[in-house]
């Protein structure tokens, strides 16, 4: 990334991503301290929330900054989002993934992260 200006769409995209980081870390917090009061099995899945919130905020910082395993893994999340959500017959959650999906294909977006997988569109 030679001194590229951020893209609006990958600042976007941080943004939300660091978001849902912090809700994870929010309902990971929420599930040890009072679901696990009810139900004291939870902790698996308070480990994964934890876990998936530091990702979460991982990419974010990584998309921000412009990073290209950060690009690689927003990829493939979204593109796994997106088959889950044609299996699932969530069509607006389909269109929406498969948008980001392209969005990350997209040459200017690419080249913000260094990224050459030898397929692209658009600027």
């Amino acid at each position: 990334m030679p001194n590229q200006k951020t893209p609006l769409g990958v600042t976007l995209i941080a943004l939300i991503s660091g978001l849902l980081g912090l809700f994870l870390l929010l309902a990971a917090l929420a599930v040890s301290t009072v679901v696990e009061f009810f139900f004291p099995v939870t902790g698996i899945a308070t480990l994964f929330l934890g876990v998936m919130g530091l990702i979460g905020l991982a990419v974010a910082y990584g998309l921000w900054k412009g990073k290209s395993w950060a690009w690689y893994l927003s990829a493939i999340f979204w593109a796994l989002s997106a088959i889950a959500a044609l299996f699932g017959l969530n069509i607006l959650g389909f269109i929406i993934d498969a948008a980001f999906v392209f969005y990350f294909l997209k040459s200017n977006v690419q080249s913000f992260f260094d990224v050459k997988i030898g397929w692209s569109w658009g600027k």
